[in-house]
């Protein structure tokens, strides 16, 4: 995931504000824990939403404790402490570390590749410690090996290769789950993934015409250039990422949660964080 599912800060209470940073913090511990210390510099927010979704289907209840950390050495931060969903979220990060370099090294070019291959043996690591604990790799790898295929087909779909993308999410999501949590969890992850996927090729538009890159939106609109999509098509690509958002919506509104706070945060992101999102990257 790439930073398009946060929440709108200034809508949480300031509980939830401090719930959602503790999660963060969380998250970062575990992984120098249960990964490698160098996987904590690859976190991102995104994954806050992951171990959100995660903690609510399983009805977790959160702690948290003041810790200090290297970050903010000279003063204690509230940290969420280690739950199942915090822990399998940590190692599911780490091993899409890896497979995204090896997708880098595939199909990336010049510094790209090889500050990819420079990082493989480090990566390499880091999927060794993620995979101490069951992990639906094998579901990651065709995912991405269908995603490439894709993009080296020149394929002229926004849908197929989001989908795609949207189901390596759903398989991650929902792994160690049964019955009704995990088709909940199926479904939340798919519509996130696809939607992350849409975000991230309408962030990318000006950057991929401008190095002849694939981009699923310069296909399916070939002869336009990024600024005529944006300016032209722009309602029509915010209207299908809220689309992602209502069936998302569906599959949360399905969730048996005590914890309202988690809830609110969760529903924050959904209603306005990433609604903002589309919105900043579909309008000139």
């Amino acid at each position: 995931m790439f930073g398009y599912v946060k929440p709108h800060i200034p809508e949480l209470r300031v509980c939830e504000h401090e719930l959602y940073r503790a999660l963060y913090c969380g998250l970062c511990e575990a992984m120098g824990k249960r990964v490698t210390c160098s996987s904590r510099l690859t976190l991102s927010y995104d994954f806050v939403f992951f171990a959100l979704i995660r903690a609510a289907i399983s009805d977790e209840k959160l702690e948290l404790e003041s810790h200090r950390c290297i970050v903010h050495p000279t003063k204690k931060r509230p940290v969420a402490l280690m739950t199942p969903a915090i822990e399998y979220t940590a190692r599911a990060a780490g091993l899409l570390i890896y497979h995204k370099l090896k997708d880098d090294i595939a199909d990336g070019r010049g510094i790209r590749r090889m500050g990819a291959r420079l990082l493989l043996p480090e990566a390499s690591r880091i999927r060794k410690k993620a995979l101490r604990s069951p992990l639906p790799e094998e579901a990651v790898k065709v995912s991405l090996a269908d995603l490439a295929e894709l993009e080296r087909n020149g394929c002229a779909s926004c849908d197929l290769p989001a989908e795609t993308s949207g189901v390596m999410l759903a398989e991650l999501l929902s792994y160690g789950f049964e019955g009704a949590k995990a088709r909940i969890a199926y479904e939340a992850g798919l519509h996130t993934g696809r939607f992350v996927y849409m975000a991230d090729a309408c962030d990318d538009l000006r950057d991929d015409e401008k190095n002849g890159s694939y981009n699923p939106i310069l296909k399916l609109y070939p002869g336009e250039s990024a600024e005529e999509i944006i300016k032209n098509r722009g309602d029509d690509l915010r209207c299908a990422m809220t689309a992602e958002l209502m069936r998302l919506e569906a599959a949360v509104n399905l969730i048996e949660c005590s914890d309202a706070g988690i809830m609110n945060i969760i529903k924050n992101v959904i209603y306005l964080g990433m609604p903002e999102a589309a919105g900043r990257l579909t309008r000139i």
